[in-house]
């Protein structure tokens, strides 16, 4: 054997990327092997079972666990040499124990870092996971009424907690504890009616928070904190859920150009042109500078548009990569005024103007749509990198000066052209070819399957 796979932090390394079963082999194969193995095998647990396990007198009746007989010195020694090296876990229900095993678990996982509450795990003491080691916490309170109060005692139990995920109601004393937890880098709160205002105005004031997921489609902008220096200096990621109103005014709130992404999914019903260009207003507002990534979703059965008009303030960020509006409303966008939205984002990678229409409804299935297949030309030349691309077209309509489209060599790998009306398969192919030859992939409307598979037949695809 090479002396360097007798090297503990070698051996570390390579056991990352092993399988269970590997690792196991491997935990048995010598002894310089064993705990590198065992550490990795028993780092992430999917449930408390295989610790439970360790212990055979330990058996499962009527909902709660029982001793055969009492553990010996041995036992507890082995169940403390497996459980200490734990360092995630999920529990996802509250074992009854003995009451002679109380003590023992009160201390059997020093090192847990992360940990999931979910389901019925209600009543599991948390002072039993979580401490200073703890940096991640994960908290489904939808079941577990028990825990409705857990975010107010996490400063005092885990101070150091790095990433907070929270779905579910939680109390009002919950709401200030947030603003004690100044470490926090990373925070999911999907709360439905028990987000409350103060639970705003205390995640606002973290220091060092980088990453927010907010579901906040019950609060009225009005409840929002006003704009002052200071708040929500360290973000960099943001989605949020909730109306448009309140959408903008959380906006404000962040630090001009210190976005990189973002994601806005709007809860009104409907989504009149004048509402998408006052949220895409405070997006560019917010981001011009810096934001990488935009998505804007709108999934309601209400009237939608998407215009130029809507659209414009967009074309003001300089540094965007990956734009994809997720929108029942399809844009409806001319070739030129594609033009004129795009020709500022020559970084651009990551483009999709809308989502296919549902073709069971059939109000959905009788759309149309400004667009040719000619604003490939436009893309081509506007955005050299761009790499995948959803975008809305009348693929039957005739386009003027082909030739001009025609270009050397470009990045587009993925394409879904999302149109009405039927086309020539032939001729779709050949412009295709003639723009897009590094091109993997093609598909468009369901409807119009059989079409695309001729497409990609005469441009020699294996699959869309």
């Amino acid at each position: 054997m090479h002396h360097a796979l007798l090297i503990d932090e070698i051996l570390r390394e390579i056991f990352e990327d092993c399988e269970k079963g590997a690792l196991s082999a491997a935990a048995r194969t010598c002894q310089a092997w064993k705990d590198p193995a065992l550490d990795q095998l028993w780092r992430v647990l999917p449930s408390i079972s295989p610790v439970l396990a360790l212990l055979p007198q330990l058996k499962y009746e009527g909902k709660q666990y029982t001793l055969t007989q009492h553990p010996n010195s041995t036992d507890f020694a082995r169940l403390t040499a497996y459980a200490h090296r734990v360092r995630r876990i999920s529990i996802y229900s509250s074992p009854v124990l003995p009451p002679a095993l109380h003590a023992v678990f009160d201390s059997l996982f020093p090192g847990i870092s992360g940990l999931r509450l979910t389901g019925g795990a209600g009543d599991v003491d948390l002072t039993r996971f979580a401490g200073r080691t703890l940096r991640t916490l994960e908290l489904d309170t939808s079941r577990s009424p028990a825990l409705h109060g857990a975010l107010a005692r996490l400063p005092t139990l885990c101070p150091a907690l790095a990433a907070l995920r929270v779905r579910g109601p939680v109390s009002e004393e919950s709401d200030t504890s947030l603003r004690l937890q100044s470490d926090l880098r990373a925070l999911s709160l999907k709360l439905g009616a028990s987000l409350r205002p103060a639970a705003v105005t205390a995640l606002v004031r973290l220091p060092r928070l980088e990453t927010l997921e907010l579901h906040a489609e019950r609060l009225n902008a009005d409840a929002l904190p006003l704009p002052a220096p200071g708040l929500l200096p360290a973000l960099r990621w943001l989605r949020l859920r909730a109306h448009a109103a309140t959408l903008v005014a959380f906006l404000a709130l962040v630090p001009r150009d210190t976005l990189t992404d973002l994601l806005l999914d709007i809860e009104d019903t409907s989504l009149p042109a004048s509402t998408a260009k006052h949220v895409c207003a405070a997006i560019a507002h917010a981001g011009q500078r810096s934001l990488h990534s935009v998505t804007l979703e709108w999934h309601h059965d209400g009237e939608g548009e998407l215009n130029a008009h809507a659209l414009r303030p967009l074309a003001a960020l300089e540094s965007l990569k990956h734009l994809v509006l997720d929108t029942r409303c399809v844009p409806d966008l001319a070739d030129e005024e594609v033009r004129r939205l795009v020709k500022g984002w020559p970084g651009l990678e990551w483009l999709e103007l809308g989502s296919a229409p549902v073709a069971e409804r059939e109000e959905r299935v009788k759309w149309g749509c400004k667009g040719t297949v000619g604003v490939l030309g436009v893309l081509a030349r506007a955005c050299p990198r761009l790499n995948v691309l959803m975008v809305p077209v009348d693929a039957g309509k005739e386009v003027e000066g082909l030739e001009e489209m025609e270009g050397g060599v470009r990045a587009l790998e993925r394409l879904t052209l999302l149109s009405p009306t039927v086309f020539n398969s032939a001729v779709m192919a050949e412009r295709l070819q003639a723009l897009f030859p590094l091109l993997k992939g093609v598909d468009g409307m369901p409807e119009h399957e059989e079409l695309w598979v001729g497409v990609r037949d005469a441009m020699h695809l294996s699959c869309a």
